[in-house]
């Protein structure tokens, strides 16, 4: 499982002071629900656009439980599951035009996370319901804002939205679900 992780850190500092090291599991596995079961199990790598010209590796902090061996990943919230470009600049995007540098340089991705967006807005609305009620109807980017005014960024926003209902601003990701019943496959003989 995946939860999302505030940090006061910025992506270029959370990988120049290999801040994933001091990453701390969670109190409460929120699989098997005990407490101070978590153990390091490492990191995963992948890359996250940076503000400048590149890429950044960053590492994402994983823990498995001793009760019900379930791992769980810290992603920080400067980074969307699933996503190469970071928060920020997909917020500056949003706001539309002038783009800043690191908006023209990844535009094309870019218009690609917004259509995924106004795809899934509908089912994000079913979900997360009253909230997403004031925005007009046919008004993605009036549906934007009020998704991420309580919250302020979309870092928070998708934490908040990962948090309560398993779903990211794009879509659903098996990552952010505690295994179930319902979860595990049946095999065919």
């Amino acid at each position: 499982m995946q939860l999302i992780c505030a940090i006061d850190i910025d992506p270029e500092q959370y990988v120049a002071q290999s801040f994933y090291k001091r990453m701390r599991p969670p109190a409460k596995c929120p699989h098997c629900c005990r407490t101070n079961t978590f153990w390091a199990l490492g990191y995963y790598s992948r890359n996250l656009s940076r503000m400048g010209l590149g890429a950044l590796l960053i590492f994402v902090r994983r823990f498995l439980c001793r009760c019900c061996r379930k791992t769980v990943s810290l992603l920080p919230a400067f980074a969307q599951p699933y996503r190469f470009v970071q928060n920020r600049t997909i917020e500056n995007y949003v706001r539309g035009n002038p783009y800043p540098d690191e908006v023209i340089r990844h535009l094309d991705v870019l218009s690609q996370y917004w259509r995924r967006f106004c795809l899934w807005l509908p089912e994000l609305e079913r979900t997360v319901g009253r909230a997403l009620e004031r925005a007009p109807p046919d008004d993605q980017l009036a549906a934007w804002r009020f998704l991420l005014a309580p919250h302020g960024d979309l870092g928070s926003t998708t934490q908040n939205l990962v948090a309560a209902f398993q779903i990211t601003p794009f879509g659903r990701y098996r990552c952010h679900r505690p295994n179930g019943p319902e979860e595990k496959k049946v095999r065919k003989r």
